[in-house]
């Protein structure tokens, strides 16, 4: 039998994983562990995320067939394609990057040209545009179920953009996409959690649900080994922070 909609949400939720354990090499960051050069390679391997969110988002549209819950995802689309179609004033989010980027003294053309980009990542990535592309629009909906994690005013991406500043000199302008991500999370996270709540009602909808769960936590300690591979971090950095947890 499926569980009711509350047990099936805190099962989900006690799955969570803490994200300091989830990507140590963000908590090596944040403490200034890592030196500038890492850091724009952390920058540059994380581009090619940020700029296929929009195609994930798109996939998982495509994949809807339900005119309301279409609109609400469309919103979604296009905070992260260029809020200034719903009267933002922030613009593409990927374009925000490219500012972290340059306040760090990385130029645009470095940036685009990948050269720079994992190949392990690139894979990573691809592997997580394709789930969404190839399952249900809710079980892709879910690959953002763990997102808020990092959101609020003490969250990751607060703690990221004071790290990029104090210790690796980032100026206040190109930080803009750290608090910004980061308070767009907490609506992400809930919506993921209202429409799970409420499409996923049978056995295969919530296995489904459970899957990609699964497979963005997988996705988040994969990229992770892909960054300290990127990056050529001591090993012993990690140990450390075992020993502390």
């Amino acid at each position: 039998m499926p569980k009711s909609p509350d047990e099936f949400a805190n099962d989900l939720t006690a799955g969570r994983v803490p994200r300091h354990e989830l990507k140590p090499t963000r908590v090596l960051l944040i403490q200034g562990k890592l030196t500038k050069d890492q850091v724009k390679t952390w920058v540059k391997q994380l581009y090619y995320y940020r700029i296929n969110v929009p195609r994930k988002e798109l996939y998982i549209l495509a994949n809807c067939p339900i005119k309301e819950i279409r609109m609400e995802l469309l919103k979604k689309y296009f905070e992260e394609e260029d809020d200034r179609v719903l009267g933002g004033k922030d613009g593409p989010h990927d374009e925000l990057w490219l500012k972290l980027a340059e306040g760090l003294g990385v130029g645009r053309s470095e940036m685009e040209s990948l050269d720079d980009l994992c190949p392990e990542y690139r894979l990573l990535v691809d592997a997580w545009v394709n789930y969404a592309r190839d399952h249900s629009w809710l079980e892709g909906t879910a690959l953002s179920f763990d997102e808020g994690g990092g959101a609020g005013p003490r969250g990751e991406g607060i703690n990221l953009a004071e790290a990029f500043a104090k210790f690796y000199g980032a100026p206040g302008w190109s930080l803009r996409h750290l608090t910004l991500h980061s308070e767009l999370d907490v609506d992400h996270g809930t919506s993921v959690m209202d429409l799970v709540r409420k499409f996923a009602l049978s056995d295969e909808q919530q296995e489904g649900i459970r899957q990609a769960v699964r497979f963005k936590r997988a996705f988040h300690h994969m990229e992770d080994r892909c960054m300290r591979i990127a990056c050529g971090i001591d090993p012993r950095l990690y140990a450390d922070l075992a020993t502390r947890a």
